[in-house]
């Protein structure tokens, strides 16, 4: 043969004809290459036509250039030395991370479950917080004060005081037990006065009929007895008073509480104010003390309607620092009886919890040093009380937390078999996929309103029955880890569907709302639940109020204010109006309101149904 050298076909390429093309990538992968002898490249051997036999074989390629590689397809993987740039060894974190999370995610939804579980066992019935105590150095409780009446007299005087309205008072305890003025109101209370006065000179008529009274002196000069007392005018008060004679070393006391009573042999018991008074030191600086010994004589005085009653005598230790004790009376003409407690009742947020209480009927008070005229502050109470809580939790709490564990603990569970070597959490990837995530954190945030309230309770007042600090900070806890756990599924439902968010970014964002979280919840929020911070913002965007108008306003007059501030943020947007001859009116026609609120300084009234004409 001349000129050409024949080409060896490979194996299986039966007659195909040469190729053509000048490309050297298309020739690449075929097996049979025609080589002009003019290039001066020479013919293939017999080792050459061997190799070729071999690489088609094997299904290797060959070079533009004729020569053969030859791949080992036995081989499965190629070692890369540690040392490369190509190392595959990527760190304990990365290859683990998917699974840390996971476990992350894993332990904070067992301290939900174990939280949820705890709050559930305080949840929608009578728990006995025990045994709370009230004192002057420790759990100091001010009483409420709104115009501190503070007057001194004689029975005489009082005695002969008319009652001119009985609108502010009937001539019985009760009335100083529940009157009520404005902040710092004189005039209310110059009217509440006579009766007072009058009232407290039928106490002191009864003294002369006690047998055994401890005091026959001050009987023997009850023409110049003298009294001096106090109340706080504040709707449901605690008077005391003081009666004594100039020049002698004893006084009594009386104190005016709420109680009930049975006598004799009557079944029923009846609920009305009493005065308690005691034997004690006369004190010319005297404030509102009352307390005494504790074996000391109790005589109890009722006063209705303008007639005053002794229900007879007992021992100071049976009413004082003995909540819910029922003390006996004895040496009255109407026999033995029984005198009690009327326990207390506290609403906390629209009833989500009732606080129930029966204190001592005896409190010991303290004004002296204490009690600031300036601030009305300083007048404290000290006795004990046996408090009683029900507290209403949401009806799903305990159903969240064991939702969100089965889905926690099903998808780490997946990650460890399917997935241990991951960069991605599985938690936040499958849980972004349901809607059951995002029901959770939904109805725990609205649940978390009763939680709140009992974390406020609970770190607001004492509780001597169990140890209150964990359940203190179960409610914190129990939102801070819904928050945690979801904090990564919302991350990655932002993502969806195009990435898998790295496992580092949402363990940390986890961590960081639960931390987050659960600071405000505990420390932030209870610690600040006053009011100062509502007025201070109030105050900020009030729009202030430019027009100017009268006092004999008749809507003034009728809510009784100076100003509409006290009713409303503003005056503006059409609420005040000025006609042509210089009146201001308040809007026109006729104002129906439901529900109408008045919020002041001091206080708020609710109003329902409230119908006025502007005049």
């Amino acid at each position: 043969m001349s000129g050409h050298v024949a080409p060896t076909r490979g194996s299986g390429d039966g007659d195909r004809p040469p190729s053509t093309s000048s490309d050297p990538n298309e020739e690449q992968g075929k097996e049979t290459t025609d080589v002009p002898i003019s290039k001066g490249i020479p013919g293939p051997t017999v080792e050459d036509t061997k190799r070729r036999q071999t690489q088609a074989t094997l299904g290797s390629k060959t070079t533009e250039a004729g020569s053969a590689v030859v791949i080992d397809h036995t081989s499965t993987y190629v070692e890369i030395p540690k040392n490369s740039k190509f190392s595959t060894d990527i760190g304990f974190w990365q290859s683990w991370s998917g699974s840390i999370s996971s476990a992350i995610f894993v332990a904070l939804a067992t301290c939900l479950a174990v939280s949820t579980y705890s709050l559930d066992k305080l949840a929608n019935k009578s728990v006995n917080l025990g045994t709370i105590e009230t004192a002057f150095d420790h759990d100091v409780w001010d009483v409420p004060v709104m115009t501190w009446l503070n007057h001194t007299t004689s029975v005489a005087a009082g005695a002969n005081q008319t009652i001119t309205s009985a609108s502010y008072g009937s001539q019985s305890l009760g009335d100083l037990q529940y009157d009520l003025c404005g902040r710092r109101d004189w005039d209310c209370a110059e009217k509440v006065r006579p009766n007072t006065e009058y009232v407290y000179s039928l106490v002191a008529s009864t003294f002369p009929t006690i047998a055994n009274f401890e005091l026959p002196e001050l009987v023997d000069a009850i023409g110049r007895l003298q009294m001096q007392y106090v109340s706080q005018l504040a709707g449901f008060n605690f008077p005391v008073v003081q009666y004594f004679v100039p020049g002698m070393d004893w006084a009594v006391v009386c104190t005016v509480r709420r109680g009930t009573y049975r006598l004799g042999t009557v079944a029923v018991s009846d609920i009305d104010s009493v005065a308690m008074c005691v034997k004690r030191q006369y004190d010319p600086a005297w404030g509102c003390e009352n307390d005494s010994d504790m074996d000391a004589t109790v005589y109890v005085i009722k006063v209705l309607n303008g007639r005053a009653t002794y229900l007879g005598q007992t021992k100071r230790h049976e009413v004082y620092y003995n909540p819910g004790n029922l003390a006996p009376l004895t040496g009255s003409v109407h026999g033995t009886g029984l005198l009690g407690t009327v326990a207390s009742n506290d609403e906390y947020q629209g009833a989500v919890l009732v606080s129930n209480a029966p204190w001592d009927i005896y409190g010991t008070y303290l004004c002296k040093g204490t009690f600031s005229s300036e601030t009305y502050l300083g007048m404290h109470w000290k006795g004990l009380g046996k408090a009683v809580i029900l507290w209403k939790s949401s009806a799903l709490m305990l159903t969240n937390a064991a939702v969100l564990w089965v889905m926690t603990a099903y998808f780490a569970a997946t990650q460890l078999i399917y997935l241990p070597r991951s960069c991605v959490c599985a938690v936040p990837v499958w849980g972004s996929k349901t809607l059951a995530g995002l029901v959770v954190l939904v109805l725990a945030c609205i649940g978390n309103y009763n939680v709140q309230v009992l974390t406020t309770f609970l770190s607001n007042n004492s509780v001597t029955a169990f140890d209150a600090g964990p359940y203190r900070l179960a409610g914190p806890l129990t939102m801070a880890c819904i928050v945690g756990i979801m904090t990564s599924t919302v991350i990655q439902i932002y993502f969806n569907p195009h990435l898998a968010t790295p496992s580092s970014i949402v363990t940390v964002a986890g961590i960081i709302s639960f931390v987050l979280g659960f600071v405000l919840e505990a420390f932030v929020i209870v610690a600040q639940c006053v009011a100062i911070v509502a007025i201070v913002v109030l105050e900020v965007i009030r729009r202030r109020d430019k027009s100017n108008v009268p006092a004999t306003n008749s809507v003034l007059r009728l809510f009784g204010t100076k100003s509409f501030l006290t009713l409303s943020s503003s005056t503006r947007g059409g609420i005040v109006k000025t006609l042509s001859n210089g009146d201001v009116v308040v809007d026109g026609g006729v104002l129906l309101s439901k529900n109408f609120v008045r919020v002041c300084d001091n206080y708020a009234v609710r109003s329902c149904n409230v119908k006025y004409a502007i005049i």
